[in-house]
């Protein structure tokens, strides 16, 4: 197992692990995973984007955008996605350690991790906290249709 940057040509890979993602996590939430939509937005990511791969297989990613605090000109790392494919998961706390030791050299001073409210929001409550991250704010979230 292997934890690098993501580059351009990762799309491909990256779409499967998507799918499986949102089959798992999402659905209850948005919905469907939109190919072409990921796609553009990749662009903006790939450059925080960290990949667990396996035999030339991506089996998990953490990606996110870096952004200022909103009270001063501190750097942030915003997670949007982090996902470990369900024979793969051990390889999830890799990821985290490999984001944070990036960050820091990165002079990035926080990180932001989400936590869905779905079946595993106890246990990944329990890792950030033994991780020493805080809980910072909770997020409510309504489909409005159409």
């Amino acid at each position: 197992m292997i934890i690098r940057q993501a580059k351009l040509d990762d799309l491909e890979k990256l779409t499967p692990l998507l799918e499986e993602f949102c089959k798992e996590s999402l659905n209850e939430y948005t919905g469907f995973f939109d190919t072409e939509h990921f796609s553009k937005l990749f662009l903006s990511y790939k450059d925080n984007t960290l990949l667990a791969e396996v035999d030339d297989k991506v089996v998990g990613m953490l990606s996110g955008l870096v952004v200022c605090s909103a009270i001063n000109p501190e750097k942030l790392y915003q997670e949007v996605v982090w996902y470990v494919s369900k024979p793969y998961r051990k390889y999830g706390i890799k990821l985290i350690k490999a984001l944070e030791d990036k960050c820091h050299k990165e002079g990035i001073r926080a990180i932001v991790m989400g936590a869905m409210q779905n079946s595993k929001a106890e246990a990944l409550e329990k890792f950030y906290l033994k991780s020493g991250y805080k809980l910072f704010e909770k997020q409510y979230m309504k489909e409005l249709g159409g």
